[in-house]
């Protein structure tokens, strides 16, 4: 029988005492952002009491295909509690599957066009997705009395009070943008939801540290939006959000994440493989626009693998050679890790809750088995993390929503481009 010999403890001391202080230091972590956001939802609320001005907002729908949503979506567009507000959608090509949908549903919600307007978008970037294409367009083409830009994604529903909450923030000078965020609750038994759940629930984290903006629900100055660091970092992006991050951060320019403004996307889906895209397409957009992120975010991840495999191969070790003292040390390490990562998750959720709730009417169920399934994908979700962060490094070509795109050294262009056909 062989014996574990370690030429010194100090490795894996450092290990074992570096996931406590791991756990230790996301707790503090969460304290603080829960902090913040309390503050942030006070700010909102002296904000209401002053009863700031609303001046006029333009509001960019690009799409490319619809979502089952899509009537939902500008049905609640029509109906925001907004004093002057304009409704652009754009949609990427004449024939793009689309554009006879929304048109027959402005027909039927807003035949005047009082609110809504129909367009398709006619310039062209072989360095931009069609989606920031057809912002830089229009960014360009909207009337000068609209003071405030706000996009939006096809699959979020607005509550009423979206477009006033989304904007109010700006009427403060030092705050050049404002950004939601998106959160994924599992609605099925599925282990790819869950994965996806749990990927944006850490990210939202994240997010909300470093100032990302989301670009499903965001809103800035007309004046931001025309500066000429904004439209050629665009020209260069394939994803507006991770292209206009990188600008506020670049120019030092404040953003305000509004804690109320979380859309709850409940889209089923039981493929892991496009769960596993979509991550890499997450990672991707920030290695292009973020590196400095996307190198501290890699960081973050593997040292949590690594630390992990480590334990494992000792905890394995320790059972083979029947060290019981050590295979115990390895024990009580790992469950007060993933113990502590369920707990963060589950107080994670209660503020997500909160936030949304302040404004929405939205259920969201969890059962027992769905926090066991929630437990059970927190491994498969570091390591599909870890695969994803990687990704890029053996990435040549990507293919997103018909579109192919030839990765480059921190850049990507068009290499092949048809109308949406669903």
């Amino acid at each position: 029988m062989y014996e574990i010999v370690f030429q010194s403890e100090w490795p894996l001391l450092f290990v074992i005492w570096g996931n406590l202080l791991f756990i230790i230091l996301s707790f503090s972590g969460l304290l603080v952002f829960n902090y913040l956001l309390h503050q942030n939802q006070t700010s909102m609320r002296d904000f209401f009491e002053k009863d700031m001005e609303s001046p006029p907002a333009a509001v960019f729908l690009p799409l490319r295909g619809v979502t089952p949503e899509i009537r939902l979506t500008l049905k609640s567009l029509m109906e925001q509690d907004y004093p002057d507000y304009r409704v652009f959608v754009i949609l990427d090509h004449v024939e793009d599957s689309g554009y006879t949908t929304v048109r027959d549903i402005l027909a039927e919600i807003d035949p005047e066009e009082k609110i809504i307007e129909l367009h398709v978008r006619s310039e062209y970037y072989e360095t931009a997705s069609p989606k920031t294409s057809s912002l830089i367009e229009y960014f360009r083409k909207t009337d000068s009395r609209f003071i405030n830009y706000v996009l939006l994604d096809g699959d979020v529903v607005p509550y009423p009070m979206w477009l006033r909450d989304v904007t109010i923030p700006l009427s403060d000078p030092t705050v050049k943008a404002v950004s939601g965020y998106r959160w994924y609750p599992p609605v099925t038994y599925s282990i790819a939801e869950n994965v996806r759940y749990l990927f944006n629930a850490v990210s939202w984290v994240w997010i909300c540290f470093g100032k990302y903006l989301w670009g499903g629900s965001c809103s800035f100055s007309r004046d931001i939006a025309l500066s000429d660091t904004v439209i050629n970092t665009l020209k260069v992006s394939i994803a507006e959000d991770s292209g206009l991050t990188a600008v506020m951060q670049r120019e030092h320019w404040k953003t305000f994440a509004v804690p109320s403004v979380i859309s709850v996307n409940q889209e089923e889906t039981h493929n892991l493989f496009s769960v596993f895209n979509w991550l890499r397409r997450q990672v991707m957009w920030n290695y292009l626009s973020l590196p400095r992120n996307w190198f501290f975010y890699n960081l973050m991840v593997w040292a949590i693998v690594l630390c992990q495999l480590w334990l494992l191969c000792v905890g394995g070790l320790s059972l083979y050679n029947q060290n019981w003292l050590l295979l115990k040390y390895v024990l009580a390490c790992e469950g007060i890790f993933w113990c502590g990562l369920v707990l963060m998750l589950a107080i994670l959720e209660i503020i997500a809750r909160r936030c949304i709730h302040y404004r929405q009417s939205v259920s969201i169920y969890f059962s027992v088995m769905g926090w066991l399934l929630i437990c059970l994908a927190i491994p498969l979700t570091l390591i599909l993390t870890a695969m994803a962060t990687i990704s890029p490094f053996f990435t040549k070509k990507l293919n997103w929503r018909g579109v192919e795109y030839q990765c480059e050294r921190h850049s990507m262009k068009i290499v092949h481009y048809r109308p949406y056909k669903q």
